[in-house]
């Protein structure tokens, strides 16, 4: 009869530490480091066909477990179009309650350069403040899948 019980308290303190860290996992926090940076020497190596621009995320772990991260999936708006994607799919590992910073590339496909492109590749590259940019996407990890909606003022 006590195993019973202990066994029922042991799956109910079992069953709210998977909860727990399941609602923590949806608050993975997700920020841009630094500032976006055109890369003109990628731009020449690929014949202008796309303009890298170079971002550092931080991702931080609130869980007491370490997290997986399998696949970052970005695109980067302005004036709500889609003006660079990034794609990365190296595994790594945040260790719990720690940050990591990830490089990643947005890539800008200069062959389909519309009005607000060409104007946000002028603004970034003369650094002329106040540009509203909004990241959204995905980062896929085994504890989930983080959701992102992130507006940026460059």
């Amino acid at each position: 009869m006590k195993t019973g019980y202990l066994v029922l308290i042991g799956a109910i303190v079992g069953t709210y530490y998977v909860y727990s860290q399941i609602e923590k996992s949806k608050n993975i926090m997700f920020s841009i480091v630094g500032k976006l940076k055109p890369n003109i020497t990628d731009l020449i190596k690929s014949g202008f066909l796309s303009l890298p621009i170079n971002a550092s995320i931080r991702l931080t772990n609130p869980l007491d477990i370490g997290a997986k991260v399998n696949s970052i999936n970005l695109a980067l708006y302005y004036n709500n179009n889609v003006v660079g994607n990034v794609v990365k799919t190296d595994q790594f590992t945040i260790t719990a309650k720690q940050s990591t910073i990830i490089p990643v590339t947005f890539l800008i496909d200069t062959l389909n350069l519309s009005t607000s492109v060409g104007t946000l590749i002028n603004n970034i590259k003369n650094n002329i403040p106040g540009i509203n940019l909004t990241i959204k996407g995905f980062v896929d990890s085994n504890v989930g899948r983080l959701q992102l909606n992130e507006k940026i003022v460059l």
